[in-house]
C-alpha cells in the first residue's frame, strides 16, 4: 500500500511539474511574439523615414523647356521671289511642298540670306533648318549660319555643307546669347527655306513638333521632279 501511495504521490508531482513546464513554454512563446512586434515597429518605422525622403526630393523645381522663339520673331530676306516672303519660314509649318504655300523664295543672286530678329537676347542651344522637298533641295548646300548679338555682330557661325536632299539639319549651341539669326549661301543662288526653327531655353512649358536633332542632315524620300523656280 505504501508503495502503491508513494508512486502516485510521485506521479502527481511529476505530472504537476510538466503543467508547470508546460506554462514556462507558453510564457516563452509570448516573449518571443512580443519581440516580433517589436521588430516590425521598428521596419515600420524605417518605412515611414524613408517615405518623408521620398516627400522631399519631389520638391525639386522642374527643369526648363525649350521653346521655339523665331516664331515670335520678325523675317527678312535679301530679295522676294514669286510672293514667297521671309516670314514663310516663321509660320511653325514644315511642308517642304512649294506648292502648299510655306516655302520661301529669294531672287538668283550672289550671297542670298534669310535672317530673323528675335524678340530680345536669348540663350540658343539648337537651330533646325527644314529644307524645300518637291525640288532645289540642294540650294541649302555651301552655306552658312549665324547668331548675331544685339549689336549686329556674330557671336557664333556653323557651316552648311552638301545638303543633298536631307529633310532639315539641326545644329546644337551652348546657350549662345544672341539677338539674331541669319543664313546666307555662299555662293550665287537662290534660297528657299521651309521652315526655321530656333530653340532657347524657356521657363514654361511649351508644345514643340521638333525632331531629335543632330549634326548631320537626314534623308528624304519625297519626289523632286517639280519643276524650279
Amino acid at each position: 500500500m505504501t508503495c502503491s501511495l508513494q508512486s502516485g504521490r510521485t506521479q502527481r508531482r511529476v505530472g504537476g511539474r510538466r503543467k508547470q513546464s508546460g506554462r514556462r513554454k507558453q510564457s516563452g512563446l509570448r516573449k518571443q511574439s512580443g519581440r516580433r512586434k517589436q521588430s516590425g515597429r521598428r521596419k515600420q518605422s524605417g518605412r515611414r523615414k524613408q517615405s518623408g525622403r521620398t516627400t522631399r526630393a519631389l520638391q525639386i523645381p522642374p527643369v526648363r523647356e525649350l521653346a521655339n522663339v523665331a516664331l515670335q520673331g520678325v523675317a527678312s530676306q535679301s530679295s522676294t521671289s514669286y510672293d514667297a516672303l521671309a516670314s514663310r519660314a516663321i509660320d511653325s509649318n514644315t511642308d517642304g511642298n512649294w506648292y502648299h504655300g510655306s516655302i520661301t523664295h529669294t531672287d538668283d543672286s550672289a550671297n542670298s540670306w534669310w535672317k530673323v530678329d528675335l524678340s530680345g537676347n536669348h540663350a540658343i542651344q539648337r537651330i533646325i533648318i527644314w529644307n524645300r522637298l518637291d525640288c532645289c533641295s540642294n540650294r541649302l548646300s555651301d552655306s552658312k549660319i549665324e547668331i548675331l548679338n544685339n549689336m549686329g555682330n556674330v557671336v557664333d557661325t556653323r557651316s552648311i555643307g552638301e545638303v543633298g536632299n536631307a529633310h532639315y539639319i539641326a545644329f546644337e549651341f551652348d546657350g549662345v546669347i544672341g539677338k539674331s539669326v541669319k543664313i546666307t549661301k555662299n555662293t550665287c543662288g537662290a534660297l528657299s527655306l521651309a521652315e526655321v526653327q530656333v530653340n532657347a531655353i524657356e521657363p514654361t512649358m511649351m508644345p514643340s513638333n521638333l525632331p531629335s536633332a543632330n549634326n548631320s542632315p537626314s534623308t528624304s524620300t519625297l519626289p523632286t521632279t517639280a519643276p524650279e523656280k
